[in-house]
């Protein structure tokens, strides 16, 4: 499957990377950013919801999806979700933030066949056209990694390239990054993305041992056309002022395109 999807992606490697950088707009004609990760708990939903944060105190409408959550116990909200759609200010109905939702904690192909609920391409495309209905910004949170699957031939990387999104990759600043993190962005380019961060999550609160000290300096060696920014700890991660306060003092705004307000 992901064979599949890759080779398809790199046959269109040119066209789509030359058009994205004259133009980095989605294909709904706001600016639309996709936040993958180098694996599962590294970090993703809150660096996507420290954009979203930030973007909102600036004035920005901001839409958010997660396409798909699942380790959602019945009867609750999808967390992450939540998180995202407050971010981003509470104005969307969490249907509309997370369309797809399942309780096993799997890849979300393996969920959806398990729970006999297959996720089609048609509904994640109207998914993602109602998430950015009238909104200058909207951010689209992965599952796990790049490549995890979706459905037959479809991973994050087929949604991301379809929608046109500018690609942040979000890291754990931990022991085995370096390798997680060139992969993530090779694959990324092989399938046509533009990379336009790597964020190096800290995960703990303690100080840095040797590798968390000096992974953000050799991920800068290696991935030299690709910017690299720390992202600090955050201590409460639901409090939203601390998220804006956090994609603006790392400088994660910074290295993106962003809408005018």
């Amino acid at each position: 499957m992901t064979t599949t999807a890759t080779t398809t992606a790199t046959a269109t490697t040119t066209a789509t990377t030359t058009a994205r950088t004259t133009d980095p707009t989605s294909a709904t004609g706001g600016l639309a950013y996709g936040v993958t990760g180098t694996d599962t708990g590294v970090g993703k939903t809150l660096v996507a919801a420290a954009v979203a944060a930030a973007l909102v105190r600036r004035g920005v409408r901001v839409g958010v999806l997660k396409p798909i959550e699942t380790g959602v116990r019945s009867g609750n909200q999808p967390a992450d979700a939540a998180l995202l759609n407050a971010a981003a200010g509470g104005t969307q109905d969490l249907a509309i933030v997370c369309p797809f939702s399942f309780i096993e904690p799997l890849a979300p192909l393996v969920a959806a066949e398990r729970a006999g609920r297959p996720i089609e391409l048609v509904a994640l495309d109207a998914a993602f056209a109602r998430a950015t209905s009238g909104c200058g910004a909207t951010i689209v949170e992965g599952a796990g990694g790049l490549l995890v699957p979706i459905a037959d031939g479809v991973t994050y990387a087929t949604l991301f390239r379809r929608w046109q999104l500018e690609l942040l990759v979000v890291a754990a600043n931990r022991l085995g990054v370096l390798n997680h993190t060139v992969l993530t962005v090779q694959a990324a380019e092989a399938a046509g993305l533009r990379v336009r961060a790597v964020v190096l999550n800290s995960v703990t609160a303690g100080a840095p041992d040797l590798a968390t000290s000096t992974n953000a300096a050799v991920l800068r060696r290696l991935l030299p056309n690709c910017p690299v920014v720390a992202f600090p700890y955050l201590a409460d991660p639901h409090h939203i002022p601390a998220l804006a306060d956090a994609a603006e003092s790392c400088g994660l705004l910074a290295d993106l395109p962003l809408p005018v307000s």
